[in-house]
């Protein structure tokens, strides 16, 4: 009998790498006695499931950050140009030792374009005066003068320029004639035009140095083959001569500090994050976005051992069940991140292939704590989950609804609002109306619930109340008001109160979700503001009720055609007018105050950018002593009055006219004609407050609601997610066969001598990379472009 324990010299385990350039694995090796080697990748020493399909190896990480199975090869790109102040140290010592004080007052550079006179009168050259300008420092950079752009031509030579009056000017060094006697050390700096340097006379030379966050720009040139460096003296820019001796440090401390580091460092690009951005400026919102979150990866390679090369591919750790990226996890808390796009999913294993060559597909196994809801514009009904686990009830101001996405509103009606059923509601009581998020528009906001008095108010009139007091929201306060029959009594003659929400989502139960349409948005606009077929019936001298309530709100679309839209007046010239000229909108507001025989006048010119569609809202209210005026939902103009100035006075002094080349008549009219030159009128007589004023230019251009996506806690639910694979080798024409097919898409060549060649060297290419026992069977050539 043979006894022995055969060699393992040959076991060999090959070190991976991956297939983007800028990553690489965490992996390390061991060699063990016997000359046998193990080499350890971080990313698969610690799968949670390994699975084999169509020639591919798949690996499924446990959660974690990408930096802990990758390293990244951090390459530092400078960019082209950049645009910045130039900061300069300052020279402060008799003996010419240089501190570096940048920062201080007079150390930023400023373009100055009154330069010296005398050389161009010496020279007679006054034709070039004007392309020329001198350099400055200043205390403050606080003006375009002061900003420069800094273009890196190579890693040596750079420009430095700016834009004045139209012309581009570059920072160069004043040529001979030499500097006069005694002064051989120095020659002055200037801003020329473009067109007065020769061939790559705006050269620079330049170093960029990095201390801490901060980074510096030094400046050189040379003349007759003696450098010089660009520093300050006094209150201008000059160039001291370098000697041999120079030392590196002082240098460096006369340089120029940039407004922020010009070198971009990339940093794990794989990493999961959840990004939010400014609505204004398009910048990333650090406070609402969160980086280097946890995730679960997918490593994929070929079978072939020999190539031990990988790719990756992040799973969708931070999305919903609808594959969207909301900010809705209540499992977290606001106490503690702000941001809930995290922990959404957490992919467990890889399902077992499915049983034939053929499919593509891979199905991942994820575990979910959250079930989302779709609310979509309109009427939503849904049932909270069978296990609300880790709560037996949760209430709404516990949820993430408002931080995904919810919307505020002074009053019930245009706010998003949430019903639940309650059972045994006495007739003779408040009712229960809606759950609504309650604040101002844009706003975090807080869930409350309204009760009504049937008796007292339809439901309908109930959603459009505005609340008389401030809404209570503890439960001491409610309980005195409770007690006390005459607050009580008090507050039932008011028609509905608000309270802080006491709705809470409990498993199994039905509740419905409401979001108003678009549609809804500008019914209620045109029912709570302006019905004009019924004003113009009942207030046939509609500008005094406008007196009356102090206000008015104006809204109208009009296009290419000329048109005036003003008030009447008698023979005190007071009102509003509003003129198109061509691609100019005059604003006239002139208001008269009678108590001491005196006009206020409000002017305003716009230019349009264009012509064909616009959208005007125009709104006064003299109780707040502000007038408005937005062009398609932006605001272009307005103008203060002290507040109550103009009541129980005139505001017009008469009704409202549209003069135009097809129509002339009364406002009320033209909405009822259909015309070309102006429609979509919206006319209220009485002042609206300004979050109903947002609504109202907003709403006008609005083509869509969002949808919504909510989550409610549900214990513990498994769910999976399809992959579709490629297979980068063959489409296996045979199920469960050795034989194959290999086709090339839109190689598009039509000589068929290369195709030849061309099929030669795939096929000896190819073979190598199938296994043993696969046969090619033709390689095809399809063209479908």
């Amino acid at each position: 009998m043979r006894n022995g324990v055969p060699s393992l010299s040959t076991l060999k385990f090959n070190e991976g790498d991956l297939c983007l350039d800028s990553l690489k694995l965490d992996q390390f090796s061991r060699t063990y006695a016997g000359g046998y080697r193990f080499n350890n990748i971080i990313a698969l020493s610690g799968s949670r499931d390994f699975k084999n399909k169509n020639f591919s190896n798949f690996y499924l990480t446990p959660q974690t950050d990408l930096s802990n199975l990758v390293k990244f090869n951090s390459l530092d790109i400078k960019p082209k140009s950049i645009y910045t102040s130039l900061n300069f140290s300052r020279t402060t010592t008799p003996d010419g030792t240089v501190i570096p004080t940048a920062g201080l007052k007079g150390t930023y550079l400023k373009f100055n374009n009154i330069i010296d006179k005398a050389p161009f009168k010496i020279t007679d050259n006054w034709v070039n005066y004007e392309c020329f300008a001198a350099t400055a420092l200043v205390d403050y950079s606080t003006s375009s003068d002061t900003l420069f752009q800094v273009d890196f031509l190579n890693d040596f030579h750079c420009t430095v320029s700016c834009i004045h009056n139209g012309s581009k000017y570059y920072l160069v060094p004043i040529l001979p004639p030499p500097p006069p006697p005694g002064n051989e050390r120095e020659r002055q700096l200037c801003f020329a035009q473009e067109n007065k340097i020769g061939h790559e006379g705006n050269k620079l030379e330049y170093v960029l140095t990095t201390s801490a966050s901060d980074q510096f720009l030094s400046l050189f040139f040379t003349i007759n083959r003696e450098k010089f460096l660009v520093m300050p003296r006094g209150r201008v820019l000059i160039g001291e001569l370098i000697w041999s001796g120079t030392n590196v440090h002082v240098i460096n401390a006369v340089s120029a500090k940039l407004d922020f580091n010009a070198f971009t460092t990339i940093s794990d690009p794989l990493d999961t994050s959840f990004v939010e951005y400014d609505d204004s400026e398009y910048l990333i919102n650090n406070d609402k976005s969160a980086f280097n979150l946890d995730s679960n990866y997918l490593f994929h390679k070929s079978g072939d051992l020999s190539k031990n090369r990988f790719n990756i591919l992040a799973l969708k750790t931070i999305s919903d069940n609808f594959d969207s990226f909301t900010s809705s996890n209540s499992l977290l808390s606001s106490d503690h991140d702000a941001v809930f796009a995290r922990k959404l999913r957490n992919y467990t294993s890889i399902l077992h292939d499915i049983d034939s060559e053929r499919e593509a597909g891979l199905e991942l196994n994820y575990v979910t704590y959250n079930i989302n809801y779709k609310i979509t514009p309109g009427t939503n009904f849904f049932v909270a989950p069978s296990s609300i686990n880790p709560f037996t009830n949760l209430n709404i101001n516990d949820t993430k609804f408002v931080e995904s996405g919810a919307f505020a509103f002074p009053y019930p009606y245009f706010a998003d609002r949430v019903y639940r059923e309650i059972d045994d509601m006495p007739d003779n009581e408040a009712q229960y109306l809606c759950t609504w998020l309650s604040g101002a528009p844009g706003s975090a906001g807080l869930w409350v619930d309204r009760y009504y008095y049937p008796d007292y108010i339809e439901k309908a009139a109930a959603l459009l109340g505005k609340p008389f007091m401030q809404v209570t929201y503890l439960d001491l306060i409610e309980k005195v008001i409770n007690d006390n029959s005459e607050i009580k009594s008090s507050i039932k003659k008011r028609y509905f109160f608000d309270k802080r929400s006491d709705l809470t989502f409990e498993a199994k139960k039905n509740y419905k979700y409401e979001r108003l349409t678009v549609a809804e948005v500008k019914e209620g606009l045109r029912v709570t503001f302006c019905d004009l077929p019924k004003a113009e019936r009942e207030t046939p001298a509609y500008f005094k009720e406008i007196n009356e309530n102090g206000g008015y709100a104006l809204a109208f679309k009009f296009f290419d055609k000329d048109f005036v839209v003003a008030s009447k007046f008698n023979e005190l010239p007071a009102g509003i007018n509003i003129e198109k000229a061509g691609d100019k909108l005059a604003l006239n507001f002139t208001f008269f105050d009678n108590a001491n025989n005196s006009f206020q006048y409000y002017n305003w010119e716009h230019t349009l950018s264009d012509g064909n569609d616009n959208d005007l809202v125009v709104s006064f209210n003299n109780m707040l002593g502000k007038g408005t005026v937005y062009l398609n939902s932006v605001q272009i103009y307005s103008f203060n009055t002290p507040c109550f100035r103009y009541s129980n006075k005139n505001i017009i002094f008469g009704n409202i006219q549209v003069i135009s080349a097809e129509f002339e008549g009364d406002i009320y009219k033209a909405s009822l004609a259909r015309l070309d030159t102006i429609n979509d009128i919206m006319f209220s007589l009485k002042p609206v407050s300004q979050e109903d004023e947002l609504v109202i230019t907003f709403s006008r251009n609005l083509l869509r609601v969002d949808d919504l996506i909510i989550s409610l806690p549900c214990g513990m639910r498994n769910f999976t997610d399809n992959i579709n694979v490629l297979n980068t080798l063959a489409t296996n024409l045979k199920s469960k066969s050795n034989v194959v097919d290999i086709n090339i898409n839109n190689l598009n060549i039509t000589d068929d001598n290369i195709l030849e060649d061309i099929k030669d060297n795939l096929l000896a290419s190819i073979s190598k990379e199938l296994p043993a026992t696969s046969v090619i069977n033709k390689l095809n050539f399809k063209n479908y472009l």
